[in-house]
C-alpha cells in the first residue's frame, strides 16, 4: 500500500498536535517500520514555504490526525489547530480527520471526538466573532470559520467536505486504506 509523496496528483498536507502520528502514518503509507524512541533533546526545525500562495493552491486533500488516546487532554488545541487549516482551506479542498489510535482502551470514539469538536470550534468561532482584528481602534473583525451565529454544527461549513475515519496503524484494516483511498481520490 505504499503511495508515492513525490506524485503531484497526490499532494496532500498530513496535520497533527502530534508529530508522532503523523510519522507513524508515514512509516505505514511507505511500507517501512521502525522503532519508535523518545528524544532526549528537542528536535528544531525552521521551515520556510517560498511561494505559500503557489504552494497553498496546489494542495488537493488534508488529513488532519487526531491522537485519540490523548484528545480528552488535548482538545482545545486540536480544535484550534482545526480551526486554523480550515479557516487557511482557500480552495476548500476536502478534509479528513483521522482519529488515530483506536487500538488502546482510553482512546475517544470518533462520535465523541466528532462532537466535542464541534463544541470547541463553536466557541473559537464565536470568541473570534467578539474580537476586534487589531488594536488601532478600527471595528474591523478577525475573519470566522462560520457567520451563522448560532452554535456551530459540521454541517455550517458547506464548502468544504469534512469527513472522519478511525485508524490505527497496528492494524492495516484499520482506516488505514481509507486514509489512502482518500489520498489517490
Amino acid at each position: 500500500m505504499e503511495l508515492d509523496f513525490n506524485d503531484p496528483t497526490t499532494f496532500t498536507v498530513l496535520v497533527a498536535v502530534a508529530i508522532g502520528l503523523l510519522t507513524i502514518l508515514f512509516l505505514v503509507f511507505k511500507a517501512t517500520t521502525t522503532k519508535t524512541f523518545t528524544s532526549m533533546v528537542e528536535n528544531k526545525i525552521t521551515l520556510r514555504i517560498k511561494d505559500k500562495e503557489r504552494e497553498t493552491h496546489s494542495i488537493l486533500r488534508i488529513v488532519f490526525v487526531v491522537d485519540s488516546a490523548a484528545f480528552s487532554k488535548n482538545a482545545r488545541d486540536v480544535a484550534e489547530l482545526f480551526y486554523l487549516v480550515a479557516l487557511e482551506n482557500v480552495d476548500k479542498v476536502p478534509i479528513l480527520i483521522a482519529c488515530h489510535k483506536q487500538d488502546l482502551s482510553l482512546a475517544k470514539t470518533e462520535k465523541v471526538i466528532r462532537n466535542s469538536l464541534e463544541k470547541e470550534i463553536g466557541l473559537i468561532n464565536k470568541s473570534r466573532a467578539a474580537a476586534l482584528k487589531g488594536t488601532d481602534g478600527s471595528e474591523e473583525k478577525r475573519a470566522t470559520l462560520t457567520d451563522t451565529g448560532v452554535d456551530f454544527s459540521w454541517e455550517d461549513l458547506k464548502k468544504q467536505e469534512v469527513s472522519f475515519v478511525t485508524t490505527s496503524s497496528y492494524s492495516e484494516d484499520f482506516g488505514v486504506h481509507e486514509i489512502a483511498s482518500f489520498v489517490r481520490a
